[in-house]
């Protein structure tokens, strides 16, 4: 098609075409004051994981035994890095509380169903923090 053609089938349209997509409109919203203390939260984690990885610098490699795991379901891995006990993270510890280890949680083996490994793989990462602000009254949904 050449620009003569291209230009006389964009002017022969009488509609003109209207993106009304507003995307991320369901989104979670939050309040800069959770905003805030969701950063606090993070911060104060990566400042647990670089002590302990620190402390584990310090010690005795983890792959030489177990004694490192507090669950007694830990396996020896390759590396260090790859022995780490569910006790030692917090957000499993306080999830997995009545299991003694979060391998044996009830909703654990659902985890590892191949279908949703797969489906958690595909999802793209979004970053909740950074929606756009709803048109609505105050900055909220608006059912119009």
């Amino acid at each position: 098609m050449s620009d003569d053609e291209a230009t006389e089938f964009y002017e022969d349209e009488d509609e003109t075409f209207e993106f009304d997509g507003r995307p991320y409109l369901f989104e979670p919203e939050y309040t800069e004051e959770e905003l805030r203390e969701r950063r606090e939260r993070r911060e104060i984690e990566r400042q647990r994981a670089e002590e302990a990885a620190a402390s584990r610098a310090t010690t005795q490699p983890r792959i030489t035994g177990r004694w490192w795991c507090s669950c007694r379901c830990c396996e020896i891995m390759p590396t260090d890095m790859e022995c780490f006990c569910c006790k030692e993270w917090d957000l499993l510890h306080r999830r997995s509380q009545d299991a003694r280890c979060v391998t044996l949680a009830e909703g654990f083996s659902s985890l590892l169903d191949l279908w949703v490994l797969e489906a958690f793989f595909h999802v793209p990462k979004l970053n909740w923090a950074r929606r756009p602000t709803p048109e609505g009254p105050d900055g909220h949904l608006s059912t119009e």
